[in-house]
């Protein structure tokens, strides 16, 4: 079992996600049999068959593998479970990529207030859900909200990971492009000049 989950890792991280998600439902159906459906580890390859459906954009399948997988955590994991945070996660991203911004908020909002109290306001993955919960925000037009938890997100991003770092640019970038279609060009400006320069390149001597 451990090992046909394994494969499905594997060609995931491979962006191989037909063989994924086939090696994945093998090992669901195995570890639904020998360890029961409620079994953390069968709910773990539950999930992950849904993630391989939604790299796939078979978005609808996704969303009815991920809507069951994640009220089975909530029931027998709990909130504060790890493989529910990642669930809430991925369900943001898949609304996220369909342009369903209004009907991921609520998942990606639980996913950040969960790591806050998992992994603290300064961890790295929580400034990085930070980020993506402004960015959602901005995307409905929620603009002063949106703006506070991206200032605060990328005063923390340069803390914690650095200016340089490349989620901290992409924040940076997000919040220009926010302050454009809010009509704010001069902060759209003065964000833009504060945009770390991509480091150069370096040569290598002959």
């Amino acid at each position: 079992m451990d090992t046909l989950f394994a494969v499905g890792e594997l060609r995931y991280y491979e962006q191989r996600f037909r063989e994924a998600e086939a090696a994945y439902r093998e090992a669901a159906q195995r570890r639904r049999a020998v360890l029961g459906a409620d079994a953390r580890d069968t709910l773990e390859a539950d999930m992950a068959v849904a993630s391989a459906c939604m790299q796939q954009n078979r978005f609808d399948e996704a969303e009815r593998l991920f809507r069951p997988a994640l009220e089975r955590q909530q029931r027998v994991l709990g909130d504060d479970d790890s493989l529910t945070l990642n669930t809430l996660n991925e369900m943001s991203v898949l609304y996220f990529r369909q342009g369903r911004y209004a009907e991921g908020m609520p998942f990606i909002e639980r996913a950040w207030r969960l790591h806050l109290k998992l992994f603290g306001e300064n961890a790295p993955r929580t400034l990085i859900s930070q980020g993506n919960l402004a960015d959602t925000l901005a995307k409905l037009k929620r603009y002063d909200e949106a703006e506070q938890l991206f200032r605060t997100a990328i005063t923390g991003q340069e803390r914690v990971l650095g200016r340089q770092h490349p989620t901290t640019r992409r924040t940076v970038a997000k919040l220009v492009a926010m302050y454009e279609a809010w009509g704010k060009s001069e902060k759209a400006a003065e964000w833009r000049a504060k945009l770390p320069k991509e480091p150069a390149a370096k040569t290598v001597a002959r």
